[in-house]
C-alpha cells in the first residue's frame, strides 16, 4: 500500500504562537498583579498623606496660647477636606502633573469616617495626654514641694477641728476629739474673777463667731470694691454639656504634678496681675469651685484656706505649752466651778479653736496681699495673743513672714488634693472662654478634632480587561491619624 503523507507546513509557527501566547499571558498577569499592588500602595499612601495634611489645619490660637493641637472644623468639613486632597492627588489637572499618564485610572472612591476623636472625648484623657506631653520638658520644681506634702497635710489636719464644729451653747464638740488630752495642762495664776473670765470667754467666742458668720470679703480685703464682678454663662461650656465619668485613674502622681504646673503657668488667680482679656479674672479659683462668678469663686477659695489654716494653727497651739496654759487658765476661771465632766477641757478646746480661727483670718489677709505664710507656725511667726482677739478688727496686722506658701500655692494644693475629671473639663472651660472672647466668638471645644479613623474604598479597572464592566478591582482599607 502506498503510505499517506500529511502536509506539516506551519506547525512550528503554530506551536511558537501557542508558546508566545502563554508567555505573553503570564507576563500580562505578572504586570497586572504588580500594577494592582502598586495602585493599592499608591491609594494607601495618598490617603495617609490626605489624613496627615488635614491635621495641618490645627487651630493656631489654641496651639500658641495653650499648647494644644486640634482641628477646629466640623466632622463633615473634615471629610470634605480629605476628599479634596485625595481627588487632587489622583486627578491632577494643572501644570506638569496634568500631562502625566494616569497609571491608576481610579474610577471612584469612598471616604467615610469610622471614628473621629475630639479633644473632649474619653473622659478628658485625650486632653490631659496633650497637656502632659506639652509639659514633659518643663521643670516642675516650683510646686513639687507643695504637692508632695499634700498627702501629709491632709492626713495631719484631719486630727484637728475648727470652731465651726463646736457648739459652745450646747457644750457639744466632735466626739472623735480626745478631750482627755487637755486634762493634764497646768493652770497659771490669774487676777480675773469668775465673772470677768466668763465675760472674756464669751467676748472671744462672740467676736470670732460674728466674723465667721458674716461670710463676706470685707474681713479679708482692704477694698472690696476692687474685687472682680465678672461672671460667665456656663451653659455652653464643656463641663456642662459633656458627659463623662468622674475618675482619674489614667494619670499618675507625676502626671498630676505636670498638669498642676501647666495650670500654674497658664491661668491666673486673685493675686496675679489683672487684665481685660479674660472672661473670668480668678481662673484657678474657678477650677477649684466651678462657680460662674469671680466673687463667689474667690470667697469659696478663701473659706477653704481659712478652714485649713485654722486646723494647722490649732495643731501649732497644741505644741505650744505656754498658750495651752493660758487657755486652760481662762477655761478654769470661767467654768471650773460648774460640776460638768470635761466642761473645762471642752471650754479650753473652744478657746484654742477661736484663737486658731482668728490667726487664720490674719493669715488669709496676708495671703491675699501677696505675702507668704508658713505652713506650720512657730513662736516667731505667730501673730495674735489671746487678748488681741478682743480688739480684733479689719486693721489687725500679722508679723512679717519670711517664707512659706503663697495664696496661689494654697490653691494648687487644694487642686491637687481634689483633682478629678472635673478639673480637666473645667480647664477646657477656661480655654473656650478665652478663645471666644479674644479670637473666635463661636469656638467650641467639643468640635475640636484631635484624631481620626477613616474607611477608604477605591475602585479601578484591570489594565487588560477594562472594556468589560464586570472587571473592576476594589481595594478597601482603614487608616488612622492624630496628634
Amino acid at each position: 500500500m502506498k503510505s499517506k503523507h500529511y502536509n506539516l507546513n506551519g506547525t512550528i509557527t503554530l506551536f511558537l504562537c501557542l508558546i508566545f501566547l502563554t508567555m505573553l499571558s503570564f507576563i500580562m498577569i505578572v504586570l497586572e498583579s504588580c500594577r494592582i499592588h502598586l495602585v493599592n500602595a499608591h491609594t494607601e499612601g495618598i490617603s495617609h498623606i490626605a489624613l496627615e495634611s488635614a491635621t495641618g489645619y490645627f487651630s493656631l490660637p489654641l496651639f500658641e496660647n495653650y499648647g494644644i493641637f486640634a482641628i477646629n472644623i466640623s466632622d463633615s468639613s473634615l471629610t470634605s477636606l480629605l476628599e479634596k486632597y485625595i481627588n487632587d492627588n489622583f486627578s491632577p489637572s494643572a501644570g506638569l502633573a496634568g500631562s502625566w499618564y494616569n497609571f491608576s485610572k481610579i474610577n471612584s472612591y469612598v471616604c467615610s469616617p469610622d471614628k473621629i476623636y475630639h479633644i473632649t472625648d474619653e473622659d478628658g484623657k485625650i486632653f490631659a495626654d496633650q497637656i502632659i506631653r506639652f509639659m514633659n520638658y518643663k521643670a516642675a520644681s516650683d510646686i513639687s514641694d507643695i504637692i508632695f506634702q499634700s498627702s501629709f497635710i491632709d492626713t495631719f489636719s484631719k486630727n484637728y477641728i475648727d470652731i465651726s464644729t463646736i457648739d459652745i451653747e450646747k457644750n457639744m464638740v466632735d466626739t472623735s476629739f480626745p478631750l482627755s488630752e487637755l486634762s493634764e495642762d497646768p493652770v497659771n495664776e490669774t487676777m480675773l474673777t469668775e465673772q470677768e473670765a466668763v465675760s472674756k470667754k464669751n467676748s472671744i467666742f462672740n467676736k470670732i463667731k460674728k466674723l465667721l458668720a458674716k461670710g463676706t470679703l470685707d474681713i479679708y480685703v482692704d477694698k472690696s470694691s476692687d474685687i472682680s464682678a465678672r461672671r460667665t454663662d456656663m451653659s455652653a461650656l464643656p463641663s456642662s454639656i459633656c458627659r463623662y465619668k468622674k475618675h482619674i485613674d489614667f494619670l499618675s502622681s507625676t502626671d498630676k504634678l505636670m498638669y498642676l504646673t501647666y495650670l500654674s503657668d497658664t491661668f491666673k488667680c486673685y493675686t496675679d496681675k489683672k487684665t481685660d482679656s479674660s472672661e473670668l479674672n480668678y481662673q484657678l479659683e474657678y477650677l477649684l469651685n466651678n462657680n460662674p462668678c469671680d466673687e463667689n469663686n474667690l470667697l469659696q477659695s478663701i473659706f477653704k484656706i481659712q478652714s485649713l489654716r485654722t486646723k494647722l494653727n490649732l495643731a501649732y497651739l497644741y505644741t505650744d505649752s505656754e498658750k495651752r496654759q493660758l487657755s486652760k487658765t481662762l477655761a478654769v476661771s470661767a467654768v471650773g466651778l460648774i460640776p460638768v465632766p470635761f466642761l473645762v477641757e471642752f471650754t479650753q478646746l473652744a478657746i484654742l479653736s477661736a484663737w486658731a480661727s482668728a490667726e487664720a483670718i490674719v493669715d488669709v489677709r496676708d495671703l491675699l496681699k501677696g505675702n507668704e505664710i508658713p505652713l506650720f507656725k512657730s513662736k516667731q511667726s505667730w501673730s495674735l495673743s489671746l487678748d488681741d482677739i478682743l480688739t480684733f478688727d479689719f486693721h489687725t496686722k500679722s508679723k512679717n513672714q519670711t517664707a512659706g506658701f503663697s495664696y496661689k500655692q494654697y490653691l494648687l494644693l487644694f487642686l491637687y488634693t481634689d483633682f478629678d475629671t472635673d478639673t480637666i473639663y473645667k480647664t477646657m472651660d477656661l480655654i473656650q472662654m478665652d478663645l471666644r472672647k479674644n479670637y473666635l466668638s463661636k469656638f467650641q471645644m467639643t468640635e475640636c478634632i484631635t484624631g481620626m479613623k477613616y474607611n477608604f474604598s477605591f475602585e479601578y479597572p484591570f489594565a487588560f480587561f477594562h472594556k468589560h464592566s464586570s472587571s473592576i478591582f476594589q481595594h478597601k482599607f482603614t487608616q488612622s491619624y492624630g496628634y
